[in-house]
């Protein structure tokens, strides 16, 4: 049996296993969208590992969650956050959620943001029911699918 989770910053050797998790997570998604996995994707997480913006779910000492955020003065921003696909319905990804918003409120931030596909109806729910709530819909800045984005906040 498997032990409980531990959650933590990755640190920057724990980069390539991090990809994976997200890689791994975000397969359906991207198919979806109607999209593949384009190499530049993660070019720069290795710099968000480096600069402490990722945080990982680990377990036994293999991570199998991963958050990553951007910090401002408005808040934290959370880019990814993905949960190994053989852990899913286990409560890990609420369980880092709710890490990442401690951490945002011991850092003082003020809010938390985020968006996710509007045809992922599910990942909408998820958040709404972490007190998530709906700013507004656009299509995404990087022009690379015309799915809608949700817009999401929750003040802290």
């Amino acid at each position: 049996m498997s032990s409980a989770p531990n959650y933590r910053l990755l640190l920057p050797q724990e980069t390539a296993a991090a990809e994976i998790v997200l890689k791994a997570a975000f397969e359906p998604l991207v198919r979806q969208l109607g999209r593949t996995h384009d190499p530049e994707t993660y070019r720069q997480f290795p710099d968000a590992v480096a600069d402490a913006r990722v945080y990982g779910a680990l377990i036994d000492g293999s991570i199998v969650g991963v958050a990553v955020v951007n910090r401002s003065q408005a808040g934290w921003k959370i880019d990814e956050l993905a949960v190994a696909p053989e852990r899913h319905g286990k409560s890990l990804g609420s369980q880092l959620l709710q890490f990442v918003e401690a951490e945002a409120r011991a850092a003082g931030a003020p809010a938390l943001s985020l968006h996710t596909p509007l045809i992922m109806d599910r990942l909408v729910s998820f958040y709404q029911r972490h007190g998530f709530r709906e700013s507004h819909r656009a299509l995404p800045e990087h022009g690379l699918d015309r799915h809608l984005r949700v817009h999401m906040n929750k003040s802290l």
